[in-house]
Order: C-alpha cells, then sequence, then structure tokens
C-alpha cells in the first residue's frame, strides 16, 4: 500500500505548486510523480481484478482476420472491441508478452490523459490528484478499457467547446471501439445549445432525482434489448441477473455528493464558465451525467459506467477551477475541500484493496 500513499502525498504536493501556475519546478514535481504513477501502472502484476482477464483476451486475440468493425469475436460469452483488439494484435506483431502489452497501454492511457489534461483544465496537477483519488486511475489499473475510453470521451468534449463536430464525432467513434458504453457520449454535443442553461440542468437533476427515488428505470434497457433480438449473452442483458445490477444507493453517499456538486455547479455555472470557458461545456456534461446516473441507478454496472465515462472525466477540470475564483491566500480554501474530496475517494479506493505486486519483484 505504500506505493498508493506515496504517489497520493506526491499528487498533493505538486498540486500545491501548481496553485503558482507560473512556478516551473511545479510542473517538474508532477512530471516526476506522473512518470512514478506510470510506472506503478505499467509494471504490475496481478494487480486488479481483471488482470488476468484480460490476459485471457490477450492470448485468445490472435488473428487480423478475425477484427470485426466494432468487435472482434473472441467467443460468444466474450466480445472485444475492435480497438483494443487490435492494440493487442499490434503488440503481438513483435511479442507474445502480456506484461510487455499492460506496460504499453498504461503508456498511451497515460500519455493522452496528460495531453487532454493539459488543453483543458486550469491546475493539470490538481486533475491528475482528482484522477488518481477517484475511480478513474483505479479502473486504469483494473478495467482498462473503460479508463481509455473516458478519456477519448474528455477529448471529444474538448471539440464540442470548438464546434467542431466532425471530430467530436471521431473522438466518440474511437472510444466505442473501447468501450461500446461511450456511445452515451453522442447526445451531449446538444450541450452547447439549449441544455446548457442553469433552468434546464436544474429541472433535469430534480426530475431524475424523482426518479431515482422511485428505484429508477435501468433495467427495462433490458427488456428493450431482449424485445429487439439482443442475444442473452450479450452483456447488456446477462448482468441483469448477476452482481452488477447492484450500485449505488439512491441518497446514500455518492449520490448526495454528485446531487450537491450538481447543484454547486449550476448555482455558480455563469462564474466558472468566465473564468474557465470549457465549464460552460463540462458543467452539462457533469451534471447530466449525473442525472442519467439517478435514472439508471436500479441497473448498478450501467449506472456506473456512466460515472465513469461522463462524470467523473468532467468533474477533473471543473472542480480545480473552483479555484480560479480565489485569489492569493484565499485559493487555499477551494484546494483544501478539493483535497477533503482526494482524501475521502481514496480512502474508499485503498479501503480493503489487496497490496500492490510489481513485475519487477518476480524478476530481481
Amino acid at each position: 500500500m505504500i506505493v498508493y500513499y506515496a504517489l497520493f502525498v506526491g499528487f498533493i504536493f505538486s498540486s500545491l505548486l501548481s496553485l503558482d501556475r507560473n512556478k516551473i519546478f511545479g510542473r517538474q514535481a508532477l512530471f516526476f510523480v506522473v512518470l512514478s504513477m506510470l510506472l506503478v501502472l505499467g509494471l504490475r502484476y496481478a494487480v486488479g481484478n481483471d488482470y488476468f482477464s484480460y490476459k485471457r483476451i490477450f492470448i485468445g486475440v490472435d488473428d487480423f482476420g478475425d477484427l470485426g468493425f466494432f468487435i472482434y469475436s473472441l467467443s460468444e460469452s466474450t466480445p472485444v472491441e475492435s480497438g483494443f483488439a487490435f492494440l493487442i494484435l499490434t503488440v503481438k506483431s513483435f511479442t507474445d508478452s502480456y506484461e510487455v502489452f499492460v506496460f504499453l497501454l498504461a503508456v498511451f492511457s497515460i500519455f493522452i490523459k496528460y495531453r487532454i489534461f493539459n488543453k483543458l483544465s486550469p491546475f493539470v496537477a490538481i486533475s491528475f490528484l482528482i484522477y488518481f483519488s477517484d475511480e478513474w486511475f483505479w479502473k486504469d489499473l483494473s478495467g482498462a478499457r473503460s479508463a481509455v475510453a473516458s478519456t477519448l470521451i474528455l477529448y471529444s468534449f474538448y471539440y464540442v467547446y470548438w464546434r467542431k463536430k466532425i471530430a467530436f464525432l471521431v473522438f466518440v467513434f474511437f472510444a466505442t471501439l473501447f468501450h461500446t458504453a461511450s456511445i452515451v457520449a453522442l447526445p451531449f454535443y446538444l450541450a452547447r445549445g439549449f441544455f446548457n442553461t442553469r433552468l434546464s440542468m436544474v429541472l433535469i437533476l430534480i426530475l431524475a432525482t424523482g426518479v431515482a427515488a422511485l428505484g429508477g428505470i435501468g433495467l427495462i434497457i433490458s427488456e428493450i434489448a431482449l424485445s429487439l433480438g439482443m442475444d442473452d449473452n450479450s452483456r447488456l442483458v446477462k448482468y441483469t441477473t448477476s452482481k452488477y445490477v447492484e450500485g449505488i444507493s439512491p441518497f446514500g453517499g455518492t449520490f448526495t455528493l454528485h446531487f450537491v456538486l450538481s447543484l454547486l455547479m449550476i448555482f455558480f455555472y455563469k462564474p466558472l464558465s468566465n473564468k474557465w470557458a470549457y465549464n460552460s461545456i463540462l458543467i452539462p456534461v457533469y451534471v447530466y451525467g449525473t442525472a442519467l446516473m439517478y435514472v439508471l441507478i436500479d441497473y448498478g454496472i450501467v449506472s456506473g459506467r456512466i460515472r465513469e465515462m461522463l462524470c467523473v472525466p468532467a468533474l477533473v477540470v471543473v472542480l480545480p477551477s473552483f479555484i480560479l475564483l480565489f485569489k492569493g491566500n484565499q485559493r487555499l480554501v477551494p484546494f483544501g475541500l478539493v483535497i477533503c474530496y482526494c482524501i475521502l475517494w481514496f480512502y474508499m479506493m485503498i479501503h480493503d484493496r489487496a497490496p500492490y505486486q510489481s513485475i519487477l519483484s518476480l524478476t530481481l
């Protein structure tokens, strides 16, 4: 566990230095911590719930001829998105080492995050702190497909702001090649229009809260899918009869935290957008993502995917921008609140987590 604690402290330290955005040693500290995190992520062994599941996929994906437009049909019960399969096949063209694949996937995932955080965030170090503390990093540690897909979705929102529809569609398309749930990002191009008003956000959030209080409507999705002829072995259908139905509780901790943050973002929507223009897109993404998460609350894995794909990526940009509303030493107040948020999520992420293991420990 010491590895995770060391990275957490490192990100806090680099985030504190970054409050003065002109200091170069703050960027140098961040680079060192991100590089250390990359090594932790890329050199892991048997870490994460899906480590060996992905290894079986890596072994099974072995022929470019089986690569479909969206899906590589590894087996009837294990469809693999073609983007992820293409990465596997590319790596296997020069090595059959799963450990090398894990390392290269980590490099790719962290590299694109570093690029988009630099484009979108007013405080890159704080964005990385939130990424590491919340579930996004831990998805990179385990469910790598969704972690890469959510990064590409965040990239797509950059192009929503700049009204580049084709680029937006291209990035959403590439995201679906890593995780089909990424298709949920498509309607969010409308965040540039009527749906970015405070009134519409409040109304939708209240309506969604009411639906969640009544139990949600997420499981209806699988019933519709079955009526349209979807196979019983599809993930969307088979997850309805498993542990994946369980998720957050209505008016529980995560639910309430999302509601409070959504209200804060709506209330400060104009000043936050004036201080950091990308918030005009990302605040609606967070609020409507929260609303969609509420509506689908009875289907835990789908609701969770919404949070991973929409809410957390938007939050890593919006939450640091609250600091811009303050000047000088006053910035320590919102910074301290961000740290509290990160401590809370970091504790939940490492609680009862298995100790970290590195591939180096097996070779030295």
